[in-house]
């Protein structure tokens, strides 16, 4: 059984792999001519955590730096980050 620690690394990981794909294909998008007409861009990442977070400051944090981390490129693309909500 894997800790709650390793399960978080694993969903952390796994949620940046799926975000820098999407970006990858907003990236081979925007070389399409009317692309250039695109004002904003939406990325939406839903999880169903398979771990429980009692911290979800953990969370927040984790979300903050990955979008500090592709900031300049989530703005290249036209890319907001509007929320996180915990269901």
């Amino acid at each position: 059984m894997l800790s709650n620690a390793a399960s978080f690394e694993f969903l952390q990981s796994e949620a940046e792999r799926v975000l820098l794909e999407s970006m990858d294909a907003l990236e081979m998008a925007f070389t399409h001519p009317d692309a250039q007409r695109t004002t904003g861009n939406h990325i939406f990442l839903n999880f169903v955590p398979t771990l429980s977070l009692e911290d979800m400051n953990q969370l927040e944090s984790t979300v903050r730096e990955t979008v500090i981390r592709f900031g300049r490129r989530l703005q290249c693309l036209w890319l907001t980050v509007d929320f996180l909500e915990q269901i």
